[in-house]
């Protein structure tokens, strides 16, 4: 069981519990509903301007934390495409005892 690949045998697994129970027990509102039991109602006051609608999402802290979790999202991805073959080469250099990647025979530097 030391292998990664059941790293992704139970995730599947994990997905497919989670996925049944939250078919079960989260109860879906029929459409509308939501709207009726706080009291809201549409309004239509024509088009808003830009600006407008920047500050209106603003104001919603869901909003404003999904964005800066998606921008850290896209910054670590951005770091690890760069910089993570350089350290697959210095794991591998400090695997074979050398204090340099320069140091490293050709095979090992192309692997």
């Amino acid at each position: 069981m030391g292998a990664w690949q059941w790293g992704v045998r139970v995730s599947v697994i994990a997905g497919i519990i989670v996925l049944v129970l939250l078919a079960a027990l989260i109860d879906e509102p029929k459409r509308g509903a939501a709207e009726e039991i706080v009291g809201a109602h549409l309004q239509l006051d024509g088009a808003s301007s830009f600006w407008q609608d920047i500050k209106s999402l603003a104001c919603i802290p869901t909003f404003l934390l999904c964005i800066c979790a998606y921008a850290a999202l896209v910054f670590v991805t951005g770091t690890l495409t760069w910089w993570e073959p350089t350290i697959i080469k210095h794991s591998i250099a400090w695997d074979l005892g050398l204090n340099d990647t320069q140091l490293l025979p050709n095979d090992k530097k192309n692997k």
